[in-house]
């Protein structure tokens, strides 16, 4: 089966919709080399890109879905918010000018980039995105790097719960409390930085052992790992070293329960590599 066609938990609040299981954070613009870039991830089969709230070169996601005669229902774009346009008006605008810039006709998913240390701003910019789902102008919304208790918060201040929220997540900094209370209430975990500091757990002897006992790659037991927990992760986009799908392929494999454990415990008291927050 497709990696594409392998959809991940269908969230209902915020409008949520099926999405690939594995993402493609597309990071800081590489000039040129993005549109090539994105020709060769969707022609190797990637669907879900995130341009962050700094990456404006969404542009190229048109061009390359043209070039590779997909149709833009197929592929999913996603879009954060950045704070300094948490002001309603502002979003709007940043919003609307993005899509004229982008010539795309909406964002597949608008996430809050990060919980401002006023609840209020937090609550007036989730608000915008509601409205720019009633316009269309957004598929579905959500919000990253949000605390459970930020997330109670913004849930008692709105009638629309967040579908989504993309946190840091690997093997070293696991998170099981946050995904359970995610799954408790229907909101879908997005996983940033899903193989820890630098990769490293890629050379991890736990993850190299289970990967030689599955024959398969370091990469793959760690996103399996992911993806049996319920959670979506996203690999950072590099022009030239973007893995292909059949390189990640993880439905035909399944970690058992030792190993799913075997690498829960590899939590670090101090494993948490980003303090700041996402581009």
């Amino acid at each position: 089966m497709p990696i594409a066609d392998i959809l991940s938990p269908n969230a209902k609040n915020g409008g949520g919709a099926p999405s690939p299981e594995i993402g493609v954070s597309m990071g800081t613009p590489q000039g040129d080399s993005d549109l090539s870039g994105l020709i060769d991830a969707l022609l190797d089969g990637y669907r879900l890109f995130d341009f962050g709230a700094r990456n404006h070169r969404e542009r190229d996601v048109v061009a390359a879905i043209q070039q590779t005669g997909l149709n833009r229902e197929d592929v999913k774009v996603i879009k954060k918010l950045p704070l300094t346009h948490y002001r309603p008006k502002d979003a709007l605008n940043l919003i609307t000018c993005e899509l004229e810039a982008s010539g795309l006709e909406f964002f597949d998913q608008y996430l809050l980039e990060w919980p401002s240390p006023d609840s209020n701003s937090t609550a007036q910019a989730w608000d915008a995105l509601v409205r720019a789902k009633e316009k269309n102008l957004v598929k579905s919304i959500g919000v990253c790097n949000f605390a459970p208790a930020n997330v109670k918060r913004l849930i008692t201040q709105s009638n629309t719960p967040p579908c989504i929220n993309q946190i840091e997540m690997h093997p070293h900094f696991p998170q099981p409390d946050q995904l359970a209370w995610h799954t408790s209430v229907g909101i879908t975990t997005q996983a940033r930085m899903p193989f820890g500091r630098a990769n490293h757990l890629l050379c991890c002897t736990v993850v190299e052992d289970i990967a030689r006992q599955s024959n398969k790659s370091a990469g793959q037991v760690i996103l399996r790992w992911h993806y049996q927990r319920g959670v979506l992760a996203f690999t950072r986009y590099a022009p030239k070293r973007l893995p292909h799908v059949t390189e990640l392929r993880l439905d035909d494999f399944e970690l058992g329960e030792d190993d799913m454990l075997r690498i829960s415990q590899l939590a670090l008291r101090n494993g948490r590599v980003y303090e700041g927050h996402f581009d």
